[in-house]
């Protein structure tokens, strides 16, 4: 079996497309190296007063936010997201991306919706956690590979956006 090794160390991130089909995002062909921020990375919204003339503030209540995060990926074209061998790497490269492109990174847009990817984290333990997420897009820090397409690979990040601020366990 050709492709990366050792994905999925932090957990398993899936991501659906709207229409049922839910992608690995760590396979031998592409891989979130660290999924650690969302076990427990978010931000909070809310505020305390001040009351003038005293000391101190009064509390208030803080609330979950919209979270976004960059997650880096690399990307590689030696194989498929089932680790079967490609003879071209760049061409697997871009099989790779386009497959990503269509489930994953272009936003679901049937009737109604609200562009969001229902999204699975399943947790080093077995433990599993649910959001719907934004997709925001993927960035490309860099691309390398040879003339002969071997070794060619993508780095990056997946930047998504969670409008509820956290995964959370059904």
């Amino acid at each position: 079996m050709a492709g990366l090794v050792g994905y999925g160390c932090t957990g398993t991130l899936y991501i659906g497309d709207g229409d049922m089909i839910e992608v690995s995002m760590n396979t031998p062909a592409w891989d979130i190296t660290d999924l650690t921020p969302l076990w427990a990375q978010f931000d909070v919204r809310g505020q305390d007063r001040r009351l003038p003339g005293t000391n101190g503030v009064i509390p208030y209540r803080r609330r979950f936010d919209v979270t976004t995060h960059e997650l880096p990926i690399v990307i590689i074209g030696g194989a498929d997201e089932n680790g079967t061998p490609n003879s071209d790497g760049w061409v697997g490269l871009e099989d790779n991306i386009n497959t990503l492109r269509q489930y994953v990174i272009d936003p679901p847009n049937p009737p109604g919706s609200t562009g969001q990817h229902a999204a699975r984290l399943v947790m080093p333990s077995g433990q599993e956690r649910f959001a719907n997420i934004h997709v925001l897009g993927l960035r490309v820090s860099e691309a390398q590979g040879t003339d002969d397409g071997l070794n060619a690979f993508m780095l990056g990040s997946l930047n998504i956006s969670i409008p509820r601020g956290v995964f959370v366990p059904a």
